[in-house]
Formats: structure tokens, sequence, C-alpha cells
């Protein structure tokens, strides 16, 4: 306390310049890590305010890096000001990777407060930013605009993008992000509740264990999937089988997001199994993450 105390106080009593920045992200990394969410916004928001009129593509970046920073500790009102200050307005229809990177990040903060309207407007602002060949990035971009789609109850949008997010596939190299990808479009559709996604879904989780044979996390990540396929399919034993491999080889490198998701899961087909008292802690354990996945939830739904 006496810590933040002191460095709250320098904000207010030392001249500080843009050299300062960095510093000030560092500290509010710190108070982040410490679950002091306030306290870090006010040193993120006081580091963006010192690039007053950012003038290069670096001042430019660190602005969306600052506003990355907020939106991930659920400052959103004061994300969308710091990210809408890193967009280059003039010849905004011009590729540019901050642009893009920037309007995809304006997207997701819509798409979290409901605005879906919104969310497929900045979408589409940064689809027209990308740079032809980052391919990685269309990629991303098309990941959220299937799971826009689905949200908003869009077939004929889901089924284009996922048609041109199935074309790009064969131009990118099998990696873990290419897996994880494929296991977040698999579970956007496995939201939209149609049954003829289901050879789609099964296709992009068995792609993902294939890519990631040798890795313990993405193969854990890959059961997790399947278990909630098999929860969908009626088979609840299979289903918990499947959920309790993948916690633990997530082990101690579980995220927050992917310890929710599974406790969540898990204590639900425990709930419909009338196993109540353990249903009620594996719920307790989901939501001593939600705090810190209040954004992803928001996106959608897709981790219940």
């Amino acid at each position: 306390q006496a810590a933040e105390q002191s460095v709250l106080m320098l904000l207010d009593t030392q001249q500080l310049s843009a050299d300062d920045v960095i510093a000030l992200e560092s500290l509010a990394g710190g108070f982040t890590a410490a679950g002091l969410r306030d306290q870090a916004g006010t040193l993120l928001s006081k580091a963006a305010e010192l690039l007053d009129a950012p003038q290069t593509s670096s001042d430019r970046a660190t602005l969306l890096r600052i506003g990355a920073s907020l939106q991930a500790l659920n400052l959103r009102s004061q994300a969308v000001g710091i990210l809408t200050r890193g967009i280059r307005i003039t010849g905004k229809d011009t590729a540019d990777s901050l642009n893009a990177a920037g309007f995809q990040s304006l997207g997701d903060l819509a798409f979290e407060t409901g605005d879906l309207e919104a969310a497929d407007s900045a979408y589409t602002n940064s689809e027209t930013a990308l740079e032809a060949n980052d391919l990685q990035a269309r990629a991303a971009l098309l990941v959220r605009q299937i799971k826009l789609a689905v949200a908003s109850a869009d077939a004929t949008q889901t089924r284009q993008h996922y048609k041109a997010y199935q074309r790009l596939l064969g131009q990118l190299t099998g990696d873990a992000n290419v897996a994880r990808m494929n296991l977040n479009v698999a579970a956007s559709l496995l939201t939209s509740g149609e049954s003829a996604w289901a050879p789609d879904i099964t296709l992009l989780i068995e792609q993902s264990a294939m890519i990631g044979a040798s890795d313990a996390q993405l193969i854990s990540e890959v059961e997790q999937m399947r278990g909630q396929v098999a929860a969908l399919s009626g088979q609840p034993d299979a289903a918990l089988k499947m959920l309790r491999l993948a916690l633990a080889g997530l082990g101690s490198d579980a995220t927050p997001a992917q310890t929710y998701r599974l406790y969540w899961q898990i204590g639900k087909l425990q709930a419909e199994a009338g196993e109540i008292d353990a249903a009620l802690k594996n719920y307790e354990r989901a939501i001593a993450n939600l705090d810190r996945i209040r954004g992803e939830l928001l996106q959608g739904s897709t981790l219940v």
C-alpha cells in the first residue's frame, strides 16, 4: 500500500515526459499483477497523456498497446479513447497495419458492450486496413468475424466468413496459432446450435489435434473442445472424462479463460447429473477467474 501511494503521488509531483512512458507501463504491469486494476489504469492513462500528439508509428503503436492493456483491465471507456488516438484517420482506407490492429481492438470492445453493429463496422475497417500479405492477421480477423456473425444469428455471413477462413488456411503454415484459431472457430460454430456445422467442427478440432500432437497444452485445449462436443451430443460421461483430462494436461500453465471454461463446464455436467456439491465447488473455482476474463465472456459467451 505504501508503494502504491508513493507511485501515485509521483504522478502529481514529478514533471514527466514521453521518455517516461515505458517506465509507467512497466509500473502498471506490476499493479496489474497485484490485482490493483484502478491504479494500473491510472498509470496507463497517464502514460497515454504523455503522448499528446502522436506523430510517429512508434507513438501510435504505444497508444494501441496501452489501449489493449486498458481493455484487458476491463476499463473500456478509457481504452476506446486511447485506441482511437492511435488510429490514423487520414487515409484510413489504405493499408496500415496499425490501423488494422486499432480497428480490430475497437471492434472487440464494441462486441463486449453488445454493440454488434459497431463491432461489424470496426472489423470491416480493420479488414480494409490489413496489409495484403499479412495472412495471419487476416485469419485472426476472420475468426472474430465468424464469432460476431454467429452472435448476430446471421447464417449467411457466418458461411461467407467461414469459407474465406477455409480458403486462407491453405496458405498458412500449420502451427500452434493456426490450431488455436481453428479451435476458436469450432467453438463459435458450436454455439450456433446448427447441426449442419458438425462435420466442420469435427474437422477443425482434429486438424488442431494433428498440428499440436507434440504440444501438451494444445492437446489439452483439443480435449476441452472434444469434451464440449461430447456434452452437446448427449455423452456426459465421455465429456467429463475429456474435460478432466484437459484440466490435468494444462496444469499450472492454464490461463484464467481456460480454467474458467473447464471448471464451469465440469460443474454444469455434474449439476445435470445431480452431483450438486461437486458442481458447486467447480462453479466456485470458475467464478474465482471471472473478473479477469469478463471481456471475453461478453464477446458472444463462447466460453460457456
